[in-house]
This record gives structure tokens, C-alpha cells and sequence, in this order.
């Protein structure tokens, strides 16, 4: 018992972590895309904000890979479970952001009927995604589909095995790096999207191999801080000549999975 509240406290004290970055990206982005080439002072403080708590997504999904991928479920009923937990809550916030963004246009653009108010939302949707906000929703939602069976696959096989996995994701990553996806809008590719969506599970496995395989020690932490300060100051110090040398500003290196947003 004291195991499980101790683990629990665990996973709540990363959550709580995640949310903190997601809120301090939000207040921190724009200032790295506004003060860039103006008050490079001010765009300095963004910058190494917000190359601090870059975690916040990719922590996220290793919590629901360390949560999610040891244990067995019937697949109806996980989908179930998953997806009216998201998806309801979920439309509710689409019909809002909807009736927000309509209400803040001027009056000469606001569709009144309903088939135009209708098919101003679709548009939205397919331009935006109602919210580029949203796009994690979409991504997780995408990912859902696989938790299953990306579950039973790793619990089948070897911590070796799983650790090549990893290092082929993480060259694939790379070795996409310069290709161009579109998380928010939804008039593009939906191959690219799901596929650049896919490589999200990433997360998912190392969240999973880290909570299986790694026992948490004074050494590990050590390294742990001395790896998170040195992945702040190469973000940073990154974005900056990425910037500098293509003459605008360059956030391909704030990308989770290294492929360049549009």
C-alpha cells in the first residue's frame, strides 16, 4: 500500500510538472515571437523560458506510456473508457472556441443562418482546427488507436529490444527533421499527419521503459538534472544561431519530434 500511494504521488507530482510547463509555454512563446530582432534581451528570457519547459508535452505522453502500456484491456472497453473521457468533454470546448471565435468576428462577417454559421465552422476546422491549441486533443486521440496494441507488443518482448526500438525512433526522428507537417489544420495530407501523429508513441515507449526497467537512485538524478540543464542551454543557444543564420526566426529545435510545425 505504501508502494502504490507512493508511485501514485509520483506520477501526480510529473502531472502537475507537465500542466505548469503547457501554462508557462503559453505565456512565454510570445515573447520569443515577438521580441525577436527588437529587444533581444526580453527574447533571451523567452527563449531560455521556454526551451525550459519544452518537457511539458513529451512528459505527458511518457506519463500515459508508463500508465497505460503494462497493463491488458479489453479493447472495447478501453476505447470506450478513452475516448468519452476526451472526446465529450472535448466536443463541448470545440462548440465554445466556436462560439467564441464567432463572436469576436465583426458583425458583416458573422454568418446568421444555420447552414452558414455551419459551414464557416467546417472551414475553421479544416483551416485551424478550430484552436491550434487543439492539436494535442487530435494528436492523443490519434494515438489511442494504438495504446492497445503497442502494449501487448512491449510486453512481449526484451528491455534490449525496446531500447533499439527507441534509438531507431529517435534516428527516424532525425532523419526527418527537415520535413514540413502541419499539426493544426486539417485540409492537408492526412497521411503525413497521422504518420507525424504515430511518431508521438515515441514518448509512449520511453515513458514505459523508464517506468519498468530504470530504479530511480541519487546517481540517476544527478544525471537526470545535469542532462535537463544541459538540454535548456542547447535549446536556447540553438534557436538563437538557427535564427541568426536563416535571418528570421527559427523554432524547429522547441519541435517534440523534430519535425518542422507549419
Amino acid at each position: 500500500m505504501i508502494t502504490n500511494i507512493s508511485k501514485i504521488q509520483w506520477l501526480d507530482t510529473l502531472r502537475t510538472l507537465a500542466t505548469l510547463g503547457v501554462i508557462i509555454i503559453h505565456i512565454s512563446s510570445p515573447l520569443v515571437n515577438m521580441e525577436y530582432n527588437k529587444n533581444m534581451s526580453f527574447w533571451w528570457i523567452g527563449n531560455v523560458v521556454d526551451s525550459a519547459v519544452r518537457y511539458a508535452v513529451p512528459l505527458f505522453l511518457m506519463l500515459s506510456g508508463a500508465t497505460l502500456l503494462d497493463k491488458e484491456f479489453q479493447l472495447w472497453d478501453f476505447y470506450k473508457r478513452r475516448f468519452l473521457r476526451v472526446l465529450v468533454p472535448f466536443l463541448f470546448w470545440i462548440i465554445a472556441y466556436s462560439t467564441y471565435r464567432w463572436a469576436m468576428l465583426l458583425p458583416k462577417f458573422q454568418p446568421q443562418d444555420l447552414s452558414g454559421i455551419l459551414h464557416w465552422v467546417v472551414n475553421l476546422f479544416l483551416k485551424e482546427g478550430i484552436s491550434k491549441h487543439f492539436w494535442y486533443i487530435y494528436m492523443i486521440l490519434a494515438i489511442y488507436l494504438f495504446v492497445p496494441f503497442i502494449g501487448i507488443s512491449l510486453q512481449k518482448i526484451n528491455k534490449s529490444l525496446i531500447l533499439f526500438m527507441l534509438l531507431g525512433w529517435i534516428i527516424l526522428c532525425f532523419a526527418l527533421r527537415s520535413v514540413s507537417l502541419n499539426l493544426y489544420s486539417w485540409s492537408g495530407n492526412y497521411g503525413s499527419k497521422f504518420f507525424g501523429f504515430f511518431l508521438f508513441t515515441g514518448y509512449l515507449v520511453l515513458g514505459y521503459y523508464l517506468n519498468k526497467f530504470i530504479v530511480s537512485s541519487k546517481k540517476i538524478r544527478i544525471i537526470a538534472a545535469v542532462v535537463f540543464i544541459l538540454s535548456i542551454i542547447s535549446s536556447a543557444v540553438s534557436t538563437y544561431f538557427f535564427s541568426k543564420n536563416a535571418h528570421k526566426l527559427d523554432l524547429s529545435i522547441y519541435s517534440y519530434s523534430l519535425l518542422t510545425d507549419k
